[in-house]
């Protein structure tokens, strides 16, 4: 099919996309990739950047999204010229399939190429505010919910949201749990440093670099301390810290520099 007149394709948006339109079919000369989020994936919120790969060769795209193969049912772009992305808000939040079908205009023809998505699923009120009893060993992919467009991580064994990567960046103790203090992730406040039965909850002993869960969602996660708030019953001086590269809980003194992997909820917050 040759290409859309523009001032033909400007009615088209306005008034005839509710008809079925016959696009060219063919083989690009370059394959089209999703860069953002990977095809099959699951999106971390209702709120999306996709973004591919492009070409000098392809002038124009027009994305679909629909609850079918080819579907513009959730999502009709329009015209996005030769920009190799866009954001689309208000996407369905109930865990189901997203089919994203990505048009470009190459060699004359208008040709496409479909991904599938998984939509990020809001857990439920009772999911989200009950305070678990540390009592259930749930899988990871049950385990980790991401919450926060994506930047932290509910844990339903503990009830805690994690920061879901960790600041790369080392401090003494003092200053760490000033750090937490003062974090804002996702545009929220009330961060602290996790007491040590916290961080150490993180840890699964069975794995190495890092000692976290197998499918576990974090990332930034390096195989060295990271600082907790429990002080040293015995030696004020020593505060406990966890090693995510071997899962070793050890005692550490207070001016050395460690990583920092804030919490959010639970714990005596009084105490931090």
């Amino acid at each position: 099919m040759s290409r859309i007149n523009p001032s033909v394709a400007r009615l088209l948006i306005g008034v005839a996309f509710s008809m079925t339109l016959v696009w060219g079919t063919g083989t690009a000369r370059a394959a089209i990739t999703s860069i953002s989020p990977t095809n099959a994936s699951t999106l971390t919120d209702a709120s999306q950047l996709f973004s591919w790969t492009g070409s000098l060769d392809i002038t124009e795209y027009w994305l679909y999204i629909g609850t079918s193969v080819g579907g513009q049912d959730i999502h009709n772009s329009g015209s996005l010229g030769p920009s190799t992305s866009t954001t689309v808000s208000d996407l369905p939040t109930n865990g189901s399939t997203l089919h994203v079908r990505l048009w470009h205009f190459e060699g004359g023809n208008w040709l496409n190429t479909n991904f599938t998505y998984t939509t990020f699923a809001v857990p439920a009120d009772s999911e989200m505010s009950a305070v678990p009893a540390w009592a259930q060993v749930l899988p990871a992919e049950l385990r980790f919910v991401p919450v926060m467009g994506g930047a932290a991580v509910l844990d339903k064994e503990t009830g805690l949201v994690w920061e879901q990567s960790p600041q790369t960046t080392t401090h003494h103790w003092s200053d760490a749990r000033l750090e937490c203090m003062a974090r804002t992730v996702s545009g929220r406040k009330g961060w602290r440093l996790p007491a040590v039965n916290e961080l150490a909850s993180l840890i699964d002993m069975t794995n190495t670099n890092p000692a976290l869960p197998t499918g576990h969602p974090f990332s930034n996660v390096l195989p060295s301390h990271y600082w907790s708030a429990t002080t040293s019953a015995n030696i004020p001086t020593l505060a406990w810290d966890a090693h995510f590269g071997n899962g070793e809980v050890a005692r550490n003194t207070k001016p050395s520099y460690v990583f920092v992997w804030c919490v959010r909820g639970g714990g005596v917050l009084a105490d931090y």
